[in-house]
């Protein structure tokens, strides 16, 4: 598991190339997913976004996402690298990969992840616009979508 939060530029390749050698031989799927920071909204052009965080807590929550993601899913592997501080458009800002024997536990894990990424983990974000900055906040698709897992987990225990 590989947890680490940056305020350096991402480069995805060098990290999905580094996972896949960390897993070859023993994991039948692995499943990468980068996101950029989107350079517009609407009509609107969006110029950076800045994330502010607590290191400690901010980790220690993306780690027992993985934990979570790890126990559930069986996974091989799990890294999540995210940026903090202010990245610009359209750089990435966080790179999210899952190693298991099979896709269906990869894939799941990863879209397991990234839901928890943005929804729950203690970020602080700000957007800087051509039309000035605002505070984001998880948009309501954001919290459906991480509301399943919620109720998969209900489902899977009844």
């Amino acid at each position: 598991m590989l947890i680490e939060l940056s305020t350096q530029q991402l480069e995805p390749s060098s990290y999905h190339r580094a996972f896949i050698q960390a897993h070859v031989g023993h994991s039948g799927a692995i499943v990468s997913f980068t996101g950029l920071v989107r350079d517009a909204l609407g009509e609107v052009a969006v110029n950076s976004l800045h994330l502010d965080h607590h290191p400690v807590i901010t980790r220690a929550c993306i780690e027992d996402f993985a934990v979570q993601a790890i126990s559930r899913w069986a996974l091989d592997g799990v890294w999540v690298v995210h940026r903090v501080g202010r990245v610009n458009a359209p750089d990435p800002i966080v790179f999210v990969a899952t190693a298991a024997p099979h896709r269906r536990a990869a894939f799941e894990a990863a879209d397991y992840l990234l839901d928890r990424l943005k929804q729950d983990t203690p970020f602080w974000k700000r957007e800087s616009t051509v039309r000035g900055c605002h505070w984001v906040e998880p948009s309501e698709a954001d919290r459906i979508s991480g509301a399943r897992w919620s109720a998969l987990a209900a489902a899977s225990r009844s």
